[in-house]
């Protein structure tokens, strides 16, 4: 068999792997898709004649909050804070709630309707560049397919203290916040809280860091910077995360290689330079406008704090385990 005739099957083979592949992606986004969806079909169907489902699952103080901004983010570019009885003059500015707004606006749409075009469009995207990923860093199909599974339907041990609260503790809910806290929670994210959904897209920043630093090309970096300016604009307290992991992965290239990297520290300067004005307008928000300055507080009130590395474990489940053994077991700094 000649070396032509090699190649050619070897790439169909590629080809109908890859084609396989997606295949199981694709089939799994609907499958995720349904079954985040019928709790909704559900509760339309069910709902009485002279009741309205207001189209959220969970959390109906936050999305009271959310629904208020793309009401006023509809009529105008700023909203005032509809959720005082103090008045207070229009300059909160949210890019992703005033999208929705305007989407709303031009499709004629409630805002349950534009919350559900939301809901799909960040599901589907963020399933779609998880499973990008698992591509990057997995060379089995089989290990691929079984980490992108994880990321869809994982979740935390929160479920034992729901067993614990209704046959041991008297019907006394522990550590409640391990169970209400959605952002770790991919599926739980997916069905009711699909900002969280798309600020995951966070991820893609690293993503095109990680391509430049394998190209040696700075203008990925600026594109890193770009998508973090906009996704800034829908959580500008996510850029934290942002400028810490990509300065945490600078500085574990410095250890392991004994040396400065400088294309990651040129690329974490070019991304924050470009994406830091969100982070800037939230802090003169909350500092400058003295109503404004007080939502914060409603954080201490609530006691909503990351768990103890203790409860993390509870909180974020067995791909946390999975994730800390193995980063044990590797040790990247070797």
């Amino acid at each position: 068999m000649s070396t032509t005739t090699l190649a050619v099957n070897s790439s169909a083979k590629s080809t109908v792997r890859a084609r396989s592949e997606w295949l199981f992606v694709g089939i799994t986004i609907l499958f995720v898709l349904a079954l985040t969806t019928l709790p909704y079909l559900y509760a339309h169907l069910s709902t009485p004649s002279d009741k309205v489902f207001m189209g959220m699952m969970l959390n109906t103080p936050d999305h009271l909050q959310y629904f208020s901004w793309m009401r006023e983010l509809t009529e105008g570019h700023l909203s005032a804070n509809k959720l005082t009885p103090e008045p207070n003059a229009p300059v909160f500015f949210n890019l992703l709630w005033w999208g929705m707004g305007q989407l709303g606006a031009v499709l004629g749409l409630d805002y349950a309707g534009v919350y559900q075009i939301l809901r799909v469009v960040a599901t589907v995207l963020f399933l779609l560049l998880s499973y990008h990923l698992c591509r990057r860093f997995l060379a089995n199909t089989l290990m691929r397919r079984a980490a992108f599974l994880l990321i869809a339907f994982g979740a935390g041990f929160g479920w034992v203290l729901i067993v614990l609260k209704y046959t041991v503790t008297n019907g006394e809910l522990l550590m409640p916040l391990l169970v209400y806290i959605a952002e770790p929670n991919s599926f739980l994210s997916m069905l009711a809280s699909p900002h969280f959904t798309a600020a995951a897209l966070y991820v893609g920043v690293f993503e095109l860091a990680l391509i430049g630093q394998e190209k040696r090309q700075q203008r990925y970096a600026v594109y890193a910077g770009l998508l973090a300016l906009f996704l800034g604009w829908q959580h500008a307290y996510d850029l934290i995360l942002v400028y810490g992991i990509l300065g945490v992965y600078t500085g574990m290239l410095l250890l392991r290689d004994r040396r400065l990297p400088w294309h990651m520290i040129v690329s974490l300067f070019i991304i924050g330079i470009i994406s830091w004005w969100p982070a800037l307008y939230s802090v003169l928000l909350t500092s400058l406008d003295p109503i404004w300055s007080e939502v914060l507080a409603q954080f201490d009130n609530a006691g909503v704090f990351t768990p103890n590395l203790l409860q993390l474990p509870v909180l974020l489940g067995f791909t946390f385990l999975l994730a800390l053994f193995t980063l044990l077991r590797e040790n990247p700094l070797r």
